[in-house]
């Protein structure tokens, strides 16, 4: 008598890693911790390649914020004192696992105040609203754009008047990513 059991099958069996793995044990105190950490982990397996992860451990850095704003007109005669101390992690991250960082290129949203070189803060943990500036996969490309839903479906916008970057739309032959939405532009002047 013989019997076929167990043998190959397709798709059966562990997955080949990208990346080399180890074996660690951890206590099951820290699972919830490190749960959303690999979740992260995992849909992180495209990014852009000069993207820049949080630190999950950054140290603070309290800088003053003088409680008095600057005139961008006519110069204010008052006299600035130290309202508060502000920590830029704690001010641009709110996701540490989930937050990086990615420079901008290209001139496609000069409306919205992104120029070439600027960095952005991008938090993949935040669900994509209408009118958000969002980073997306656009056939294996990725592009910052402005994140539009109406009732004929979402649409990626660019916000550059001189009519040369076109509205993307999902269709059968493209595939759209959304990677996550970007919550600060910081410029160098």
């Amino acid at each position: 008598m013989v019997v076929n059991h167990g043998g190959s099958r397709v798709g059966a069996g562990r997955k080949k890693s990208q990346q080399p793995t180890v074996v660690k044990r951890i206590p099951v105190a820290l699972l919830p911790m490190l749960a959303p950490l690999l979740a992260t982990y995992k849909s992180a397996s495209s990014l852009p390649a000069q993207a820049q992860p949080a630190m999950a451990n950054a140290p603070s850095l309290a800088i003053p914020v003088f409680a008095d704003k600057v005139q961008a007109g006519f110069p204010s005669p008052a006299e600035p004192y130290i309202a508060n101390y502000m920590d830029f992690n704690a001010y641009l991250v709110r996701n540490t696992a989930a937050t990086f960082a990615v420079y901008a290129d290209g001139d496609s949203m000069l409306n919205a105040g992104i120029s070439a070189g600027d960095l952005l803060v991008v938090d993949r943990s935040i669900n994509a609203k209408h009118k958000d500036i969002v980073l997306a996969e656009v056939d294996n490309a990725f592009t910052v754009k402005r994140y539009r839903v109406s009732p004929a479906g979402i649409a990626l916008h660019p916000e550059n008047p001189s009519g040369k970057y076109p509205i993307i739309s999902p269709s059968e032959h493209s595939e759209i990513r959304l990677v996550g939405v970007v919550t600060h532009i910081i410029k160098k002047v």
